[in-house]
């Protein structure tokens, strides 16, 4: 009986490209092993510096919503479309920093225990044929397309960010709200579009890494406690 793969050429080619989304500026702490075809801890010191530079302005980037959403709520004069806008906008830039320290803080747990699940469950699949391959066989077609759609999502939602910041730029969650026109103005914007773009490129990679990783975690091992039921 011919063996039935867990983790098929199709699901690793897409944790791949989790994995090295932003790969140009370092957007998170790993790159690809091409000859073991998984991936690895970054070990250039130029290249862990950029990512803890890109950990350093996505942190500033949600103190300044907290402060700035702060003020505009305590403010007497702000409108109050304004004082329900900031709060929300609020989560969505501070959830990023929070999934980007828990992975910088946990980055070789996070990278040992990706390797060693898809080891094990290409040892299992080698090793553990079923009868009934039926459900191996839709679960692991489900994941690539559900890591698809997902990245799919996450583009969408970043789409939108940017937008947001480059057509209302002056909007209270973005530097530009407190430089007016003036001498340092230029400056001013230069500095907006390099943080949104460092911004958007790790809210991309970092939060397709982590639920990705989380769809090629359960897929599988629900196939594995499917089978030894």
């Amino acid at each position: 009986m011919s063996t039935v793969e867990i983790v098929t050429p199709a699901m690793r080619e897409e944790l791949k490209r989790c994995f090295t989304i932003g790969v140009f500026i370092q957007a998170n702490p790993y790159n690809w092993d091409e000859g073991e075809n998984l991936p690895k801890n970054v070990t250039s010191k130029f290249k862990l510096s950029l990512f803890w530079i890109n950990v350093f302005i996505s942190s500033a980037c949600a103190m300044f919503s907290i402060f700035r959403c702060g003020q505009i709520f305590f403010d007497d004069l702000s409108p109050f479309w304004l004082k329900m806008y900031m709060p929300f906008s609020c989560v969505v830039i501070t959830a990023v920093p929070i999934f980007y320290l828990v992975t910088a803080y946990n980055r070789r747990e996070f990278l040992g225990f990706m390797r060693r699940l898809t080891r094990f469950l290409e040892l299992y699949a080698v090793t553990h044929t079923p009868a009934d391959c039926s459900v191996r066989e839709n679960l692991t077609r489900l994941v690539p397309i559900s890591i698809r759609f997902l990245r799919l999502a996450v583009a969408t939602n970043c789409t939108v960010y940017t937008l947001n910041a480059v057509f209302r730029p002056d909007s209270p969650e973005f530097i530009l709200s407190i430089c007016p026109q003036g001498n340092y103005y230029y400056l001013a914007r230069i500095i907006h579009y390099i943080v949104l773009v460092v911004y958007v490129t790790v809210h991309r990679s970092v939060v397709t890494l982590v639920l990705s990783s989380f769809f090629f975690f359960t897929c599988p091992m629900f196939i594995v406690l499917e089978e030894i039921r």
